[in-house]
Parts: C-alpha cells; sequence; structure tokens
C-alpha cells in the first residue's frame, strides 16, 4: 500500500527535523519538502507553541531552530512512528 500524504504529525516532525540545524525559514520549508502554505500553517503554530525558536545567524539575519521543546517532541515522536512501523510490521508475516 502506497500512502501519498503525510499526516499532521508526519508533517510537524519533518520540520522539526529540518530546522534542527538552524537556517532560514525557506530553507527549513525545501528540507521538509511542504508546500509554502502547508509549511507557512504549520511553522506558525511551531513557532507560536515554542518548538521552535528564532535567532540572529551569523550574517545577522533571522533563522530559526528547533528549541529544546521541540527536540523533546521529535524524539517522542520519532518514538511513536518506530512503535507503529514495528506493530504494522509484525503483523505482515
Amino acid at each position: 500500500m502506497v500512502r501519498l500524504r503525510r499526516g499532521r504529525g508526519e508533517i510537524v516532525l519533518s520540520i522539526l527535523e529540518a530546522a534542527l540545524a538552524g537556517d532560514k525559514k525557506t530553507n527549513i520549508m525545501y528540507r521538509a519538502n511542504l508546500s509554502y502554505r502547508t509549511f507557512n500553517f504549520w511553522f506558525r503554530r511551531l513557532l507560536e507553541a515554542g518548538f521552535l525558536e528564532v535567532y540572529e545567524d551569523s550574517d545577522g539575519d533571522k533563522a530559526y531552530r528547533t528549541s529544546d521543546a521541540g527536540k523533546a517532541l521529535l524524539k517522542m515522536g520519532r518514538g511513536f512512528y518506530d512503535l507503529l512501523d514495528r506493530i504494522v510490521s509484525s503483523g505482515r508475516r
């Protein structure tokens, strides 16, 4: 079964993952492989919730990175999807 669309959790985790090293908003969007509209919808919510943080990069420009709370959420989310994969895989035998 091929799944063409990502769910909300997968989108959130892909943004948090893409922002781990910190970068400009556009580069995070490209790394997360999301449309402009979808990215902005979730990016704004993650920023307001404190899962992303703003900082000034070496050029003095605004940049974003995953906060400590975002890293904790990313770790929990990865654990959830790993467990889900194991459950689904064990049912295919």
